[in-house]
């Protein structure tokens, strides 16, 4: 629903291995597991004789059993988990696969694009409160400068400094009421907008409605704070004599030290009078500095939101998931790796060629995604956050949530499961990443053959040159490579980064 189909339209699937099937629109489900494809799988619901007949092609598609456990408390999520993972964990050379989730790892999944999104919406709301409080209070205190001595004579009648800043402060808190109560309403126009990208973020159709409760609360909340820069005026009336406010604060004698005093100042004189005068007004000065300080770091972050983010969503998958080329193929099981990697490499239009296999595993019972290469150092975007990638057979690096979930840091070792097989790594650094919901670990081919000893890699990850459109590769590939390759994929068009 959020890919802009509507009910009757065609519905094209293609497989890795070219499989291509087209359906017609019936109707939208929602779903946490199958619902969206940083899940890593996404759910059709077919009727049962297009279904059999699917299965019964002469190229189907791989079956896939579809479990659900549900516990009846959380603190059983951990255990439940290992324990599945465990069990389904099959001997080397069975020839299936299993994934476990827990509802922990889905969250992360699911959460991590709408919550970056959020903290952007909620930074740059708190950015501009901050700034309309730091201007309402640079407003007071020049209001009680400017009118220090009619308050020092209001003072001398008997009037109390709490009545006269009240007296400031209430208006400014009406126009903060009537400034929050008009963008309350104005935001629901917006609503609609947020909604529908939120939603093609998480696959769950969200269609929200006016809270009186909630804007009520919201209004309240930011009249309030118009208040406080008032109060804090008021406490620094306070402790102002009323002689000292008929006077303008402008005392018989001063103690303090004359800075940059003109008799021996050198240079523009308008540029020390006015230096002089924002010493002397310290606190204005202070405010509009800080004013500024938040105008810059919103700028600089809403500018680098745009840069790295909006504008560059290649950038931003690779921050998200690290290095990956724009093309990836699967090797044919009686192809050699070596000599195929030797020839795409030859192939005019491409920059770089890699053997680079996405496999199963278990660290510490943990179901995780290994990723297993020869040389992590040749890799264009590093997801490195602490220590490096593994060198050695014996190294591992693993995804900043698994290390946390494990207990694990840099210098420990870890204990990892393939099959049957179990070994102990050292972690030598940890992985900023999404992928399967941060649980990866990047593994040398040597250490994973310490698991699976005749492992030989059975995928490809190809960087093209810039200009170079990737299915000039791709059928450059499919001539050369006839019959060496089971399946090519544009992954810079399956990521949506064309």
């Amino acid at each position: 629903a959020t890919g802009d189909y509507g009910i009757g339209d065609p519905f094209t699937v293609t497989t890795p291995a070219g499989l291509t099937r087209t359906f017609h629109v019936a109707g939208f489900f929602e779903n946490v597991y199958l619902g969206f494809i940083t899940m890593g799988a996404t759910g059709l619901g077919l009727p049962h004789d297009e279904y059999v007949a699917l299965g019964n092609a002469s190229t189907p598609p791989d079956r896939l059993a579809f479990l659900q456990a549900k516990v009846p408390d959380r603190k059983q999520i951990t255990p439940v988990t290992a324990d599945l993972t465990a069990r389904l964990s099959a001997p080397s050379g069975a020839g299936h696969r299993s994934w476990v989730w827990n509802w922990d790892g889905i969250q992360i999944v699911t959460m991590t694009g709408p919550m970056l999104y959020a903290l952007s919406l909620v930074l740059f709301a708190l950015v501009v409160t901050l700034i309309v409080l730091m201007a309402i209070g640079f407003w007071i205190r020049g209001a009680i400068d400017q009118d220090l001595p009619a308050i020092g004579m209001l003072e001398t009648f008997g009037f109390r400094s709490g009545q006269i800043v009240r007296g400031l402060a209430l208006p400014a808190a009406l126009v903060v009421l009537l400034g929050a109560t008009v963008g309350v309403v104005a935001s629901y126009a917006a609503v609609p907008l947020i909604a529908e990208s939120l939603a093609g973020q998480t696959g769950m159709p969200w269609h929200p409605r006016p809270d009186v409760v909630s804007a009520v609360v919201i209004v309240l909340m930011l009249t309030l704070a118009a208040l406080v820069p008032g109060m804090l005026a008021a406490r620094s009336l306070r402790r102002l004599e009323p002689v000292a406010a008929l006077r303008n604060r402008i005392a018989s004698r001063t103690f303090r030290r004359n800075w940059l005093p003109l008799s021996a100042a050198r240079g523009n004189l308008q540029m020390h009078l006015g230096l002089k005068q924002a010493l002397a007004n310290r606190t204005q000065s202070i405010l509009v500095a800080v004013v500024c300080l938040v105008v810059g770091l919103g700028s600089i972050f809403s500018a680098s939101l745009f840069t790295n983010v909006l504008s560059n969503k290649e950038n931003f998958m690779h921050m998200l998931v690290g290095d990956y080329g724009q093309v990836a193929a699967r090797i044919a099981p009686d192809a050699d790796p070596d000599a195929v990697l030797a020839e795409v490499r030859a192939i005019p239009g491409v920059q770089k060629a890699v053997l680079k296999d996405f496999l199963q595993g278990s660290a510490a019972n943990t179901q995780s995604l290994a990723v297993v290469m020869d040389d992590f150092e040749g890799q264009t975007f590093s997801s490195v956050a602490e220590g490096r990638e593994p060198r050695h057979a014996n190294e591992i690096a693993v995804g900043a949530v698994l290390a946390r979930s494990t207990g694990k840091s840099v210098g420990q070792t870890i204990s990892v499961r393939v099959g049957s097989t179990t070994a102990d790594f050292l972690i030598v650094g940890t992985l900023s990443t999404v992928q399967y919901g941060g649980d990866r670990m990047d593994l040398t081919t040597a250490g994973y053959r310490r698991l699976v000893p005749n492992f030989q890699h059975e995928a490809l990850d190809i960087a093209v040159q810039p200009g170079t459109s990737p299915t000039a590769v791709i059928d450059a590939m499919s001539r050369r490579l006839d019959g060496r390759l089971s399946s090519v994929t544009n992954q810079q068009q399956y990521l949506g980064c064309s």
